[in-house]
């Protein structure tokens, strides 16, 4: 777990104030054919993403640079 301060910026056409950002992310490498459990109440959002495919699938350049690139030093640590 970490905090992130985070400076104020625009998220679906709001301006969010600055604000502290606490992040507790999780790695996990599966094998391609695993299937995803999707529980339409809680995690209907949830999916598997490729590792070569995360630039793509995230719209906010704050996540990418702070969460998203800690992520994939973890995963080349791994390989």
């Amino acid at each position: 777990m970490e905090a992130l301060t985070v400076d104020g910026h625009v998220k679906r056409g709001k301006y969010v104030s600055s604000h502290i950002h606490l992040n507790a992310t999780y790695l996990a490498k599966v094998p391609e054919s695993e299937a995803l459990h999707i529980k339409e109440d809680e995690n209907s959002g949830v999916k598997w993403v490729q590792f070569c495919d995360i630039d793509r699938v995230s719209t906010e350049e704050w996540i990418k640079k702070n969460i998203y690139s800690k992520l994939i030093q973890k995963l080349e640590k791994l390989d």
